[in-house]
């Protein structure tokens, strides 16, 4: 989207939150988990609204739950909202209850994802005056144990791979945190980050520093590489989640490998995602040309794509990671739309970022954009998995 009213693009909404000392969640079941743990660090939760009879006595997650009915007393033009955390078939149900009660959906109610992902930062910050990122992504090392052909990053066509220096990673670390009040998920990648040889060091800077500003810290690995028991001992002293992608179903030989990391990871009592991929997309920086699209026409891919993949380097918030690699191993050119200053301190810097963040640019879309097939929601170019380079 391009910015019109730089700053204040959310004012509008921002309003509708000025008043508000309230939120009740809408559901005591693992949405509703999921939801308090993203906005709790605000401390406006009041209550949870649940029909469970022993959840109404006992509470949960050490907030009380009243009953439906019992919320439906209350007045819906109050100082509070309602956030629905319910499964997919519940959700309209509900939502409906609460728009013939009163309540007005976008205004006073809403629907769990929607709320998360563009109303909560708003809120948070018009509010509380609290910036909230739901995801940031630092990548710690060029280096891998595999060769994808069509990795994101590009990595296997660096002639050089290296780690990235420790010092400028934690500097990078502290002008994040030096604007941004809470983040809900940090993902350290790599290439494969278990060689990263001062990750035990780098995992330890974050932790100690910015632990309470993070709701999880999670190492994205190929599950090639166990950790040595030092590192080992600092995940699991800081509840550091290991998230490994299983490409075995392209790569059988690699059953062994990740059968051993996964062995090895509960010995040590270490939290594991195991994420499935049997097919990647191709993002085409290297083959695709749209240079000829107008303005208007790279707007629309821009909003469409919609790619969730902010990053860290050289002091700056990165809009869309696989863009910057591209930019990066390809040598095309350095988009200065896809970088944010974070040592900028001009006025209503908190606001600007929070719109950098939801998709705002000077232009309204990133130059790599002719050059790539776009994020997962409009990418049509399905490929297999992790495919190894021939060498």
């Amino acid at each position: 989207m391009k910015w019109t009213n730089k700053g204040h693009q959310f004012d509008e909404i921002g309003k509708l939150f000025k008043n508000i000392n309230r939120v009740y969640i809408y559901g005591a079941g693992m949405y509703g988990e999921k939801l308090y743990k993203n906005i709790k660090f605000i401390n406006c939760i009041e209550a949870f609204v649940d029909g469970n009879i022993e959840k109404q006595e006992s509470g949960y997650l050490g907030k009380k739950v009243i009953s439906p009915e019992e919320f439906f007393k209350i007045n819906p033009n109050g100082d509070h909202i309602v956030i629905v955390a319910a499964s997919m078939g519940n959700t309209p149900v509900i939502l409906k209850e609460l728009l013939l009660s009163g309540y007005k959906e976008c205004i006073n109610c809403f629907a769990y994802n929607r709320f998360v992902e563009f109303y909560f930062p708003i809120f948070s910050l018009y509010r509380y005056d609290k910036l909230y990122f739901e995801e940031m992504t630092t990548s710690i090392t060029q280096r891998c144990t595999l060769k994808c052909e069509k990795c994101s990053c590009l990595f296997p066509y660096v002639n050089d791979p290296k780690d990235y220096e420790l010092q400028s990673l934690k500097e990078d670390m502290d002008c994040f945190f030096s604007k941004i009040d809470y983040l809900q998920r940090l993902s350290i990648i790599g290439g494969e980050p278990f060689l990263f040889s001062n990750l035990t060091e780098y995992v330890s800077y974050i932790c100690e520093n910015y632990l309470e500003k993070i709701g999880k810290i999670v190492i994205v690995s190929n599950g090639t590489i166990v950790p040595n028991k030092e590192l080992a001992y600092v995940l699991k002293k800081n509840k550091i989640v290991v998230e490994i992608s299983d490409y075995t179903k392209s790569l059988p030989f690699l059953n062994k490998k990740l059968e051993k990391l996964k062995s090895y990871l509960n010995q040590q009592g270490i939290e594991i995602i195991e994420i499935f991929h049997d097919q990647w997309v191709d993002f085409g920086f290297e083959s695709v040309d749209n240079s000829d699209f107008t303005s208007k026409q790279l707007i629309s891919l821009f909003k469409k794509c919609d790619i969730r993949c902010r990053g860290l380097k050289d002091k700056s918030l990165i809009m869309c990671m696989p863009s910057e690699h591209a930019n990066v191993v390809l040598s095309k050119f350095k988009d200065d739309e896809n970088y944010f200053d974070l040592l900028n301190e001009c006025e209503n810097i908190k606001k600007i970022i929070l719109e950098y963040n939801m998709g705002y640019t000077n232009e309204g879309y990133l130059h790599m954009c002719k050059y790539c097939n776009g994020g997962v929601p409009i990418n049509k170019h399905i490929i297999e998995s992790a495919k190894q380079i021939k060498m």
